[in-house]
């Protein structure tokens, strides 16, 4: 039996004062660490579930290690939907469903524009399929109370007017929330709302340990809330502020400086290197709080790992972030051109007590 990662992080802490050890193998199929794992497939040529285990793995694996692997293929090859051999096709294609069994839908709004055309459509579609709008937090329009066999007709209409699949319930970019900017705000000294769209542009295909969201302020007000996202940055007279590791919730912590007054493409290279050691050092669910409390060194360790020669990035750290990047593309288009994916859209029989309180 798996422990939870709160209480196996106290057992483990209790068992080394006690010269004890706990077993860290991922299970009888896979007798290594989940680090050891990563690089073996980082280091082979193997790109699919079936391949590994058949070469590294014993018997027919089982739920946790296949979610292990297809976790980590994921996140060194950003592979397609195929390849990884996802289990569960809706979780996978953006489509995060209410305890009724209907669907909700998040089209991405990068830094929180959105044109007439676009507005009209959300309408049109809301009215159509009789779905509820809702304005979230997180600067996007919601549309609940889909249903499934609706799903594929409902983004074929959002796509062809310019929206893409938002990543509303996997481990990745949710949004980079922003104020108005210089364009519409007199106190602001940048352009936050440009910087806010060039990021989430740039990360929204990232396939991260937990689910990330990042924030850009205009100004020092602090309007975004930069300082509690898992990155924010903040403008200044003479650049902009990067800062990392900020949270909510029940304890609330602001994230700590990482550059300061830096130009635009500093900070970028910035947040990629931040973000890709990230990515590859933290456990699974790991916030970049949580992270970066147990970085070896802390923030000054990581800000001289960060800060190394910033007028000549390392080509490795361009070309992995190139990678993701070049990778990523709208879920519900792969899905739209794909009979194989449409078939799991299938028309669901649904109670009709709960049918009829959409109705």
């Amino acid at each position: 039996m798996k422990i939870c990662p709160m209480p196996k992080n106290i057992l483990t802490k209790e068992l080394e004062q006690q010269n004890q050890s706990i077993d860290n193998t991922l299970c009888e199929h896979f007798p290594i660490t989940r680090k050891e794992l990563k690089k073996l497939i980082k280091g082979t040529h193997l790109r699919t579930w079936e391949a590994i285990l058949a070469e590294h793995g014993y018997g027919e694996g089982c739920d946790h290690c296949h979610k292990v692997v297809t976790l980590v293929l994921q996140r060194l090859r950003n592979p397609s939907p195929k390849t990884a051999s996802i289990k569960d096709p809706i979780e996978a294609f953006i489509a995060r469903s209410n305890k009724w069994g209907r669907y909700m839908i998040t089209p991405r709004l990068p830094g929180g524009e959105i044109t007439a055309e676009q507005l009209r459509v959300l309408g049109e579609v809301s009215t159509e399929f009789k779905l509820t709008p809702k304005i979230n937090l997180g600067q996007h329009i919601d549309l609940f109370g889909a249903k499934l066999e609706d799903l594929p007709q409902i983004w074929k209409t959002l796509i062809a007017v310019g929206f893409e699949s938002g990543h509303t319930n996997g481990r990745s970019l949710g949004m980079v929330q922003t104020c108005l900017g210089e364009k519409w705000c007199g106190h602001a000294l940048k352009d936050s709302t440009g910087l806010a769209i060039r990021l989430e542009h740039r990360y929204k295909g990232l396939l991260a340990p937990a689910k990330l969201k990042g924030a850009v302020s205009g100004c020092t007000t602090e309007c975004a809330g930069a300082l509690h996202k898992d990155f924010g940055v903040v403008a200044t007279e003479k650049g902009w502020n990067l800062f990392i590791g900020g949270k909510g919730g029940i304890k609330p912590h602001p994230g700590v400086l990482l550059v300061r007054n830096v130009q635009e493409e500093v900070l970028i290279h910035s947040l990629d290197r931040f973000l890709l050691l990230y990515m590859h050092d933290a456990k699974k669910g790991m916030k970049p709080y949580a992270w970066l409390k147990q970085f070896d060194g802390g923030i000054r360790a990581l800000q001289d790992l960060i800060q190394q020669k910033h007028s000549n990035v390392p080509a490795t750290v361009e070309a992995k972030m190139k990678q993701y990047i070049d990778s990523t593309s709208c879920d519900w288009q792969k899905i739209l051109e794909d009979p194989q994916h449409l078939s799991y859209f299938q028309p669901q029989i649904i109670d009709s007590k709960v049918t009829s309180a959409f109705e």
